[in-house]
């Protein structure tokens, strides 16, 4: 039997062969060094961790068991990939219920260690659907206080005065010690074991002019109590003698201030978005100001390494507690509503729960044709395939890989119905590879069947 002659390859045919398997050469190597640069970065970001957490030890100079169980966990898993449980929330009210006092109201949440608190605090507050214009954050009620030695004008029924001791607390901890102004005794900070509380509520204040000629009248806006009269975190809003609204932020009852600067008005009647939280783990914690998706970087002001008394937990917490040094001396009023407490920072609100372009984008969202998405939107994407606004060897590489039917999830690789795809005939594969190879050197590309543009 005659042997057939294997047929041989022309030079324009090696040519192409030769650069197929120069680019698959160089790809291999650029994804080895890939793969090891991303070792040597998650190496990197569990060091960094470490020592922001061996920096924060030295600082206190305590607890070195703790600092050992953090390095412990970190390294156990950091290994295993596994992440911290989504934060949940173990508090909410929103004044609903109410039944027209505090006695008639179930789960009233509000409570005092001390009779004479829950006196005034019946005294100067009620709940109401609206006053002076106002109405609920959300719902039909919230509560209204009538914060300062004069009464309110217009007057409101069943508020008989005015007053610096609404002393809106929130956990039962100490309430058990004293009158607990009939609150419900189901919510007890005791049952939150995270080590980290985060408080978030909607309010409104109308102005307050400070005593003649005191430079700062200091509104104790939220607290994080370790015990009575002593604090773990202190949250000051102030109106001073140049009219300027100024967060001021105190952990550990330590007289640090650190002072938020100017800020917009809070004191206009409109409803504004408030949150604290604190870390008792890592020694954090932070304020936000009208911000909806909270977060360590967007934090209006942040404290780190604070031992919050060497307590594990506040008892209780505070929303508006009474002023410091000097009350207003004209009537003032604050409306309260939707107050939440979680046992963590809670993830950001989804995108899906936007309606409108604006607020979509104003929150990191995406706004695809009349829906607010996570997802980027989609876009026809052809010869720049990992989408750096250009058009290179990298682009062919990609495409080649992709041709090859190799893992992509590693690469920049921008999935689509058209990535690679450079002649439109409806796949991607080595000969688009090819294409872009030709564009990126800068030759002709008539009658190649180059699409990309179109």
């Amino acid at each position: 039997m005659k042997k057939e002659k294997t047929p041989k390859l022309n030079k324009k045919d090696l040519t192409g062969f030769t650069l197929l398997k120069s680019i698959y050469t160089r790809f291999t190597l650029l994804n080895n060094i890939y793969t090891r640069f991303t070792l040597l970065n998650n190496i990197y970001t569990r060091f960094t961790l470490l020592k922001s957490i061996y920096i924060g030890h030295e600082k206190t100079k305590r607890n070195k068991i703790s600092f050992i169980v953090a390095i412990l966990v970190i390294a156990v898993f950091g290994i295993l990939g596994v992440g911290k449980v989504q934060a949940e929330m173990v508090f909410s009210y929103g004044f609903e219920d109410w039944g027209g006092s505090i006695a008639t109201t179930p789960s009233y949440p509000i409570g005092s260690a001390y009779s004479s608190y829950c006196d005034e605090h019946a005294a100067i507050t009620e709940v109401v659907q609206e006053y002076q214009g106002c109405s609920a954050h959300s719902g039909n009620y919230y509560i209204l206080i009538s914060h300062a030695n004069a009464s309110l004008n217009p007057p409101v029924p069943g508020i008989t005065g005015g007053g610096a001791q609404p002393r809106m607390n929130f956990g039962i901890g100490q309430h058990a010690a004293g009158s607990n102004c009939g609150q419900d005794d189901s919510f007890d900070l005791a049952d939150v074991n995270t080590g980290e509380f985060f408080v978030t509520f909607w309010a409104y204040t109308s102005d307050w002019t400070p005593v003649a000629n005191t430079p700062d009248a200091k509104l104790k806006w939220v607290r994080f109590y370790y015990a009575l009269g002593a604090d773990q975190a202190l949250w000051y809003i102030t109106r001073n003698h140049h009219n300027v609204n100024e967060p001021r932020f105190r952990i550990d009852g330590s007289g640090d201030y650190i002072n938020g600067g100017s800020e917009p008005s809070f004191a206009d009647g409109s409803w504004h978005k408030f949150s604290l939280y604190c870390n008792y783990n890592t020694e954090v914690s932070a304020i936000w100001y009208d911000e909806e998706n909270p977060t360590l970087d967007n934090a209006y002001l942040l404290r780190e390494g604070y031992p919050f008394n060497a307590s594990t937990r506040p008892d209780p917490i505070v929303i508006v507690g009474n002023w410091s040094a000097h009350n207003p001396t004209a009537p003032v009023f604050h409306g309260i509503d939707d107050i939440e407490i979680w046992d963590g920072l809670p993830t950001a609100t989804p995108c899906s729960n936007y309606n409108n372009q604006t607020e979509c984008e104003a929150n990191g969202c995406n706004y695809c044709e009349g829906t607010c998405q996570t997802e980027s939107c989609p876009i026809t994407i052809r010869a720049d395939v990992n989408q750096d606004s250009q058009i290179n060897t990298t682009d062919a590489q990609l495409t080649l890989r992709n041709s090859l039917g190799l893992d992509m999830t590693s690469t920049n690789w921008q999935t689509s119905s058209t990535t690679g795809d450079v002649n439109c005939d409806l796949t991607s594969n080595s000969t688009d590879a090819m294409l872009i190879i030709r564009h990126s050197l800068g030759l002709s590309m008539v009658g190649s069947g180059w699409c990309e543009g179109n």
